[in-house]
């Protein structure tokens, strides 16, 4: 059974909607890239059209599992204009994605060390730094963002997060009640409430947030997920498979959910069930983040078991 990850600030959600906005005023007017107090010939609308074009083309390929073009096509907008922070942020989520996390990391070092802080950026180069165990540096980070976007929710949550991978229970709980203080119906606060209160073994707790996540956004897969391993371990397995099902159908990329209700299916003697699971569990998961659960549904798949 494999619990849950607190989520990272933005990958809930695609960013190809703001990089759309982003694209409408072609950065040299708004957006991510500073205003200029001289514009020159990398600033011409021709060239602007141009990196226009690799960014969508970016979106496209990332949307269709063209993970590794769609980086590349993030690099030669970084070429062309290297203060593009939207560019290093969309590379380094691709490298994330793909379990590249040390390039991930390094991508939005890099921005920040040319262009500045970058709240944005700091927010998801904390938490990667969090979730890859370098609390020591995420913690002090994420707390100097927070403090300095005050009001800021994805700052909070990621500080939450942070929080949470250092041990800090009570002070990750206090950081997502104060978003909840604000905005009560928060679901990516509430779902990380409910993850570290999971964490904490208070099922109750975990299951009241979990509860209030789904109610305020039914598509929450997390929330679901969240329900689901609290299910499991009262021993309501048919409750269990039935939440990440639907975590499964509201995100394929949920992959601890997918992982789990594979097993579950398994474990039930529902191999004909389990069998499209874990074949798209192997097609699909992060060979670097999951490779011996890759391999041990390959070896299933392989057996014919059913």
């Amino acid at each position: 059974l494999k619990g849950l990850n607190a989520a990272l600030p933005g990958a809930q959600t695609d960013e190809n909607a703001e990089v759309r906005a982003r694209l409408q005023s072609l950065w040299y007017l708004s957006g991510s890239a500073p205003r200029k107090a001289q514009y020159t010939a990398e600033d011409d609308p021709k060239r602007l059209i141009d990196v226009d074009r690799l960014m969508m083309e970016g979106i496209a390929l990332h949307q269709t599992g063209r993970s590794r073009e769609a980086a590349d096509a993030y690099r030669r907008v970084i070429a062309r204009r290297p203060d593009m922070s939207l560019a290093y942020r969309r590379l380094a989520y691709i490298q994330w994605e793909t379990g590249a996390t040390r390039d991930a990391i390094g991508t939005l070092r890099e921005t920040l060390a040319k262009n500045g802080p970058d709240i944005e950026v700091e927010i998801r180069l904390g938490t990667y730094l969090a979730e890859t165990g370098a609390v020591a540096e995420a913690v002090p980070m994420l707390e100097r963002t927070a403090k300095a976007a005050p009001g800021h929710v994805e700052a909070a949550n990621a500080l939450g997060i942070a929080y949470g991978r250092a041990g800090r229970a009570n002070d990750a709980l206090r950081t997502f009640e104060g978003v909840l203080s604000t905005d009560p119906r928060n679901a990516f606060a509430l779902e990380n409430v409910g993850t570290v209160q999971l964490q904490r073994g208070d099922l109750r707790a975990a299951q009241d947030a979990f509860g209030r996540a789904v109610q305020n956004a039914p598509a929450s897969s997390r929330a679901h997920a969240g329900l689901g391993v609290i299910a499991s371990q009262q021993q309501r397995s048919n409750d269990a498979i039935t939440h990440w099902r639907r975590a499964v159908e509201l995100d394929a990329r949920n992959f601890d959910a997918l992982f789990n209700l594979t097993s579950a299916l398994i474990r039930a003697g529902r191999g004909a069930d389990a069998r499209p699971y874990a074949s798209q569990f192997v097609k699909t998961a992060p060979r670097a983040f999951y490779a011996k659960d890759i391999a041990r549904f390959n070896a299933w798949l392989a057996a014919g078991t059913r």
